[in-house]
Order: structure tokens, then sequence, then C-alpha cells
């Protein structure tokens, strides 16, 4: 951002009720920061959909949510590429399924895979499972 990179970061203030990291590091990215809020359960139909459609258990209606605000922000703006920091590690999920429709290249950084109670990591490192 600093040399002129413009850069757009999908998060979700609700995502889980643990606090999230507020230090002052994240200050230079609020402001290109998009909230996508967790959708409500309305129906299990739809979230059963979003986990069969985006192959994961780890939070569908999320994953759904965040992948559907990325193509309305991708065709207001075309991405270069796509890059995904976890935890939680459902953010692979998410950057996945943002870089394999355009295909753009897509950079995952997986920190500690132990850190989330959940990991699709594994199931993200194969592309083959994503393959329609």
């Amino acid at each position: 951002m600093q040399r002129g990179a413009e850069v757009t970061v999908l998060w979700s203030n609700n995502f889980r009720e643990r606090p999230f990291d507020d230090s002052a590091l994240w200050d230079c990215v609020k402001k290109v920061a998009v909230d996508v809020a967790v959708p409500p359960l309305v129906n299990r139909i739809e979230s059963v959909t979003a986990a069969s459609w985006f192959q994961t258990l780890s939070h569908p209606g999320w994953v759904s949510a965040a992948v559907q605000a990325a193509k309305l922000l991708h065709a207001e703006r075309e991405f270069d590429l796509v890059c995904t920091r976890s935890s939680p590690s459902t953010s692979h999920v998410v950057g996945l399924w943002c870089a394999k429709i355009p295909k753009l290249p897509w950079i995952a950084n997986i920190n500690d895979p132990w850190a989330s109670q959940s990991s699709p990591v594994a199931a993200v490192a194969s592309f083959r499972l994503f393959d329609r």
C-alpha cells in the first residue's frame, strides 16, 4: 500500500466470539477493509447447499457471503491477485474460490494451523477436490 498498490481486505467483525487482533499494526488497513458479516442461519438447506458448493463444513454461510462480496468488488475493480491469511483457516477456502473463478494468482499465508479448532487447510491444499 505504501508503494501505490490498491488493496481490499475482507474480514468479519462477528466471525467468532473471541477477540480479534486490534493492534495498531492494522490501522493502515482499516480504510480499505470490507466487513463481511457472518449471515444468520435462516435455514439449514441454505447452509447445506453452501457447504456442498464450497466443499467446506467450516462456516459455509460466511464463505458464501465473502465470495459473493469479493465477486462484487472484483466486478467494480478487477483484482490482480488474491492473498489470504490465517487463522482462521476458513479464509483460505474463501481465497481459493475468489482466485479460482477469474483464474488469479493466490498467495496463502498459513500461520499456526493448530491455532483454530477447525482446519480445512488440508482440503484447500488439493485443487483437485474443487475441480468441477
